[in-house]
């Protein structure tokens, strides 16, 4: 697994794919995971230190936010299709 360049909430995941769709995105409305009866262990970030397969491979990932429009718009993609 390689993350992103930076960590999006679910709701600012939800608000660029919507955006992409041209979806109303005032609809969207952020739910804390605790208010929604989640009581599971929440890791404080998600994104994953790319910077050695940057300085080992000369891999840069992609900006999160192209990935998730592409995601939406495009997602062949991002399986290679």
């Amino acid at each position: 697994m390689i993350s992103g360049d930076h960590d999006l909430s679910y709701d600012e995941v939800a608000k660029i794919g919507a955006k992409k769709l041209g979806l109303n995105t005032d609809l969207i409305s952020p739910l804390r995971a605790a208010e929604a009866g989640y009581n599971e262990h929440i890791p404080p970030h998600t994104t994953l230190d790319t910077e050695c397969l940057r300085d080992s491979f000369g891999i840069e990932v992609p900006q999160v936010v192209w990935t998730i429009e592409q995601a939406f718009s495009e997602p062949q993609k991002l399986v290679g299709r």
